[in-house]
Protein backbone atom coordinates (compact mmCIF):
# COMPACT_ATOMS: atom_id res chain seq x y z
CA UNK A 1 0.00 0.00 0.00
CA UNK A 2 2.79 2.61 0.95
CA UNK A 3 4.38 1.81 -2.21
CA UNK A 4 1.13 2.93 -4.04
CA UNK A 5 0.56 5.91 -1.88
CA UNK A 6 4.22 7.70 -1.91
CA UNK A 7 5.03 10.14 -4.78
CA UNK A 8 7.42 8.45 -7.33
CA UNK A 9 11.08 9.97 -8.40
CA UNK A 10 9.56 12.47 -10.72
CA UNK A 11 6.94 13.66 -8.69
CA UNK A 12 4.12 11.51 -10.31
CA UNK A 13 1.56 9.73 -7.99
CA UNK A 14 -0.33 6.84 -8.55
CA UNK A 15 -3.54 8.51 -8.36
CA UNK A 16 -6.05 6.71 -5.52
CA UNK A 17 -9.73 8.07 -5.44
CA UNK A 18 -10.29 9.23 -1.78
CA UNK A 19 -13.01 7.01 0.32
CA UNK A 20 -16.40 9.21 0.18
CA UNK A 21 -16.46 9.96 3.99
CA UNK A 22 -12.94 11.48 3.40
CA UNK A 23 -13.53 13.55 0.33
CA UNK A 24 -13.43 17.65 1.19
CA UNK A 25 -16.04 19.54 -0.97
CA UNK A 26 -12.77 22.88 -1.63
CA UNK A 27 -16.14 25.36 -2.29
CA UNK A 28 -16.10 26.81 1.82
CA UNK A 29 -12.50 26.12 2.33
CA UNK A 30 -10.03 28.68 3.05
CA UNK A 31 -5.89 28.96 1.68
CA UNK A 32 -4.69 29.98 4.77
CA UNK A 33 -6.56 28.43 7.36
CA UNK A 34 -6.41 25.02 5.49
CA UNK A 35 -2.84 25.44 5.22
CA UNK A 36 -2.25 26.17 9.37
CA UNK A 37 -4.21 23.07 10.17
CA UNK A 38 -1.73 21.36 7.37
CA UNK A 39 1.44 22.50 9.32
CA UNK A 40 0.21 21.72 13.14
CA UNK A 41 -0.71 18.12 11.62
CA UNK A 42 2.68 18.45 10.56
CA UNK A 43 4.09 19.19 13.75
CA UNK A 44 1.98 16.48 15.67
CA UNK A 45 3.40 13.92 13.46
CA UNK A 46 6.95 14.85 14.02
CA UNK A 47 6.22 15.12 17.56
CA UNK A 48 5.21 11.46 17.19
CA UNK A 49 8.40 10.42 15.15
CA UNK A 50 10.38 11.34 17.53
CA UNK A 51 8.92 9.52 20.56
CA UNK A 52 8.25 6.83 18.63
CA UNK A 53 12.04 5.51 18.44
CA UNK A 54 11.20 3.75 21.99
CA UNK A 55 8.61 1.65 20.30
CA UNK A 56 8.59 -1.56 18.42
CA UNK A 57 7.13 -0.86 15.11
CA UNK A 58 6.66 -4.11 14.02
CA UNK A 59 4.52 -4.94 17.62
CA UNK A 60 1.92 -2.50 17.75
CA UNK A 61 -0.86 -2.67 15.49
CA UNK A 62 -3.65 0.34 14.84
CA UNK A 63 -6.53 0.63 12.79
CA UNK A 64 -7.20 2.05 9.55
CA UNK A 65 -9.33 5.29 9.75
CA UNK A 66 -11.09 4.82 7.13
CA UNK A 67 -11.55 0.71 8.15
CA UNK A 68 -11.72 -0.32 11.98
CA UNK A 69 -11.25 -3.89 10.71
CA UNK A 70 -8.06 -3.20 9.08
CA UNK A 71 -4.99 -2.70 11.26
CA UNK A 72 -1.66 -1.86 10.21
CA UNK A 73 2.00 -1.84 12.19
CA UNK A 74 2.65 0.89 13.80
CA UNK A 75 5.65 1.62 10.88
CA UNK A 76 3.53 0.73 8.45
CA UNK A 77 0.67 3.28 9.20
CA UNK A 78 3.85 6.33 10.01
CA UNK A 79 5.09 5.53 6.33
CA UNK A 80 1.49 5.70 4.91
CA UNK A 81 1.21 9.02 6.91
CA UNK A 82 4.35 10.55 5.16
CA UNK A 83 3.95 9.17 1.87
CA UNK A 84 0.12 11.29 2.51
CA UNK A 85 1.36 14.22 3.40
CA UNK A 86 3.95 13.72 0.37
CA UNK A 87 1.29 13.42 -1.88
CA UNK A 88 -0.94 16.83 -0.32
CA UNK A 89 2.69 18.85 -0.80
CA UNK A 90 3.30 18.06 -4.86
CA UNK A 91 -0.85 19.19 -5.02
CA UNK A 92 -0.63 22.44 -3.36
CA UNK A 93 2.77 22.83 -5.39
CA UNK A 94 0.58 22.08 -8.78
CA UNK A 95 -2.37 24.71 -7.43
CA UNK A 96 0.73 27.06 -7.15
CA UNK A 97 1.78 26.74 -10.39
CA UNK A 98 -1.72 27.52 -11.51
CA UNK A 99 -2.70 30.21 -9.56
CA UNK A 100 -2.99 33.62 -10.63
CA UNK A 101 -0.39 35.74 -10.25
CA UNK A 102 -1.32 38.43 -6.95
CA UNK A 103 -0.49 42.10 -8.15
Amino acid sequence: MYGKMMPRADGTVFKLPAPRNFRVNSDGLEGHSELQRFLQQCDSLDDILRHVYTKDLQKIRMPLSFSKLLRLRLGDHLRFMVAHNERHLLQAHRVLGQAPAVT
